[in-house]
Order: structure tokens, then C-alpha cells, then sequence
């Protein structure tokens, strides 16, 4: 086997488990807030997009394990949508610029498991947007990679 398959082999693996864990957190995020705008909650566009932008990134995940370019691709123009539109053009999703759809999914979680947990006083919630990028852009970068390799794959 030619290096540079054994390095895509080595890149979709370990994309592949990276898009588990994020999906095995954003699905069932997905559903909490699902959930919660269901039972009448109101809701704003801002949590719609934001909802139909992180369905975007699982959905590309998803498809990369199968074509891992088309798959990569969905998914990095969806968390490019989320870059663009946190912040001030949609309040109440994001407190800055360059907040992450993964966000929330991990705030969840540390809840979950961090008594006392809160986003905005917890010492813990520093590590939130470093973690959801790296998250989001490990799976992706790893699936493009693995694609241009086996392109340049006679087989």
C-alpha cells in the first residue's frame, strides 16, 4: 500500500471517531432543544438558523463517512455560516463574533457533569469555545485530507 493511503486511512479513522463523539453530543442537543421549542417555548429566527446550521454540520458529518469530500465540504460551509452570522447579526445565539455551534451542545454536557456548572461564572466555561472549534475543524480537515490523498490514488 502506497504512504500516502495509509496516512488517508489514518486521517478517515480518526475523523471518523471525532464525528462520532460530535454527533453522539449534537443529536441529542438537537432533540433537548427540539423539545423545548415544541412544548411552546418562543423561539427566535436567531435559534432557528442556528438549529438548521448545526443539522448542517451533523448532516455533512454524516455524509462524509460515505463522500468524504461533498461531506467535508457541507460541513465547513456550515460552520462558515455559523462564523458569519454569530455576533451581532443574530443576538441571542452568540455573545461575540466567532461563536460556535458546538457551543451549546458542550454547555449542555459540562452542566450535565459539573455541579455548578454555568456558561457565563463557571472557570470551566473558558475551554468551551476552544473545544468547539477544535471539535468542529478536526473531523473536517482530517475528511478533506483523507479525500485529496485517495484522489491521487491510481487504484
Amino acid at each position: 500500500m502506497k504512504p500516502y493511503l495509509t496516512i488517508a486511512n489514518i486521517c478517515r479513522t480518526i475523523a471518523r471517531i471525532v464525528s462520532v463523539i460530535v454527533l453522539l453530543l449534537g443529536v441529542p442537543f438537537l432533540l433537548f432543544v427540539g423539545l423545548q421549542l415544541l412544548s411552546g417555548e418562543a423561539g427566535s429566527p436567531a435559534i432557528f438558523l442556528s438549529l438548521l446550521l448545526l443539522i448542517g454540520v451533523l448532516a455533512g458529518l454524516v455524509i462524509a463517512w460515505w463522500k468524504e469530500g461533498p461531506g467535508s465540504l457541507i460541513t465547513f460551509l456550515s460552520m462558515i455560516g455559523s462564523f458569519a452570522l454569530s455576533g451581532s447579526l443574530l443576538p441571542g445565539v452568540g455573545s461575540r463574533q466567532g461563536f460556535s455551534l458546538f457551543a451549546g451542545p458542550l454547555n449542555l454536557l459540562f452542566a450535565l457533569l459539573i455541579p455548578g456548572y454555568h456558561p457565563d461564572s463557571s472557570p470551566s466555561a473558558r475551554m468551551i469555545p476552544p473545544l468547539s472549534w477544535a471539535l468542529l475543524i478536526i473531523p473536517v480537515l482530517l475528511f478533506a485530507v483523507s479525500w485529496q490523498l485517495r484522489k491521487k490514488s491510481p487504484e
